[in-house]
């Protein structure tokens, strides 16, 4: 009984955040075969409840949710980019800022889908405004060092020949 409640929580206080059929294959495997077969064939209900959760799974994207995810990214190379001090730290610091640059044109290329599928489209905020001109603030005092501009840009050079190749395909 104590895996069976266990089993139900995870589903009941399951969030839109992750994949109902992930929610269900973890839960299927914290109880035993032979348990869950009981338990199932026991219950039609909840049989009923959990075919209506994998075929209503709720999607986690959202515009709040691409708003938010590159809110984040962009907060983070603003981090990245206020610790360094010299171009030695600049060069240790690259691979990080390359990744969160892929990251940023992920959820682009991923909100620019959604936004295609959706037949939508939304506007900067003034959070997002903001967050830009911290960027740029950030970039403008990185761009001081000697050969840092050069380093930057060809960190950047992967993620934007990604979104360049995915424009030119829309």
């Amino acid at each position: 009984l104590p895996t069976e409640l266990y089993a139900l929580n995870v589903i009941s206080t399951f969030k839109c955040q992750h994949s109902t059929r992930f929610v269900l294959f973890m839960t299927i495997a914290k109880l035993q075969k032979a348990k869950f077969i009981a338990f199932l064939y026991n219950r039609p209900m909840y049989i009923l409840a959990l075919i209506i959760l994998v075929f209503s799974s709720c999607s986690s994207k959202s515009p709040d949710y691409f708003l938010a995810r590159g809110r984040a990214i962009n907060q983070e190379i603003i981090s990245e980019l206020n610790q360094i001090t010299d171009l030695d730290m600049l060069v240790e610091r690259l691979p990080v800022l390359q990744q969160h640059f892929s990251d940023l044109v992920e959820v682009m290329i991923e909100a620019k889908k959604w936004q295609i599928k959706h037949k939508t489209s939304w506007k900067p905020t003034v959070q997002d405004i903001e967050i830009s001109q911290e960027l740029a603030n950030a970039l403008v005092r990185i761009y001081e060092i000697p050969t840092a501009r050069v380093l930057i840009e060809k960190c950047q050079e992967p993620a934007l020949l990604a979104l360049d190749t995915y424009e030119k395909r829309t």
